[in-house]
């Protein structure tokens, strides 16, 4: 019987989305994958047309790949929310079909043209000091986020297409960038839905303002240099941005003040 679908979310719980072969195969060494995995079809916007995605059952102008074995095709964007969600939640994926599990390589054309830009380091606009760091996956032509996240020592490793979209995830999980809140200040990152006016202190240099992503942005801007990871004095947790610093204060060391 064919598996119920339904339009992929990056809230949803993905684990019938997929072959399970795909998380055993994330085990195998590095230099098995080559070997054993078919070359992947990639089928661009212009010529796709409405080929239905097997992910989210849409037939959308974008990039498509499509299986070797089992002619199913997966929208390149779908496929890497697929694979950057399951990895955030403990279940990292190889890279192939997530309808029969089969593993894919890129085409090696395209692997040549994706490694000419391998370990390079791209600026982002927020200062000359920020930068974002990947790498080029030589198996799927993916660009691999390589940010160390402090609470784990583990690299981020999450995967996108194109420049454009590793540094807009590097802003969004790995900055803490001077944005509109829900309380109308500057502040670090989006809300989570709920004001918070109550007034804090930077972990650092003891500065109070008005709201935590205020606190948080003044961390970036100012302390980064010199005291980084964010890391609470009280019980030495490391964080991976100023904002869960400032959050993890105020609910776990509510006595916290400015010194």
């Amino acid at each position: 019987m064919p598996r119920e679908r339904k339009r992929l979310l990056p809230t949803d719980d993905l684990r019938h989305r997929y072959d399970h072969a795909l998380v055993t195969a994330a085990e195998y060494p590095t230099d098995y994958i080559p070997e054993h995995a078919a070359e992947v079809r990639f089928i661009l916007a212009e010529a796709a047309g409405e080929i239905e995605c097997c992910l989210c059952d849409m037939a959308k102008y974008q990039n498509v790949e499509q299986c070797p074995r089992c002619q199913a095709t997966s929208h390149v964007n779908c496929l890497d929310l697929l694979r950057n969600h399951e990895r955030r939640h403990g279940r990292p994926l190889a890279y192939g079909c997530p309808e029969c599990g089969v593993l894919w390589r890129a085409p090696e054309e395209r692997a040549a043209l994706a490694a000419e830009c391998n370990d390079r380091r791209r600026r982002t606009t927020i200062a000359p000091r920020t930068a974002y760091r990947y790498r080029h996956d030589e198996i799927s032509g993916r660009l691999i986020c390589t940010f160390v996240r402090p609470s784990t020592g583990r690299i981020c490793g999450e995967s996108y297409y194109i420049h454009q979209q590793v540094r807009r995830h590097h802003e969004r999980d790995h900055e803490e960038r001077t944005v509109a809140c829900d309380c109308g200040l500057g502040s670090a990152a989006p809300g989570d839905g709920q004001p918070d006016l109550s007034s804090c202190f930077c972990p650092v240099c003891g500065g109070e303002f008005l709201c935590r992503h205020a606190a948080a942005a003044h961390c970036w801007d100012q302390h980064r240099d010199q005291h980084w990871p964010p890391t609470c004095q009280f019980c030495q947790t490391k964080f991976d941005k100023y904002l869960d610093l400032v959050v993890h204060l105020s609910s776990h060391h509510q006595n916290f003040e400015a010194a």
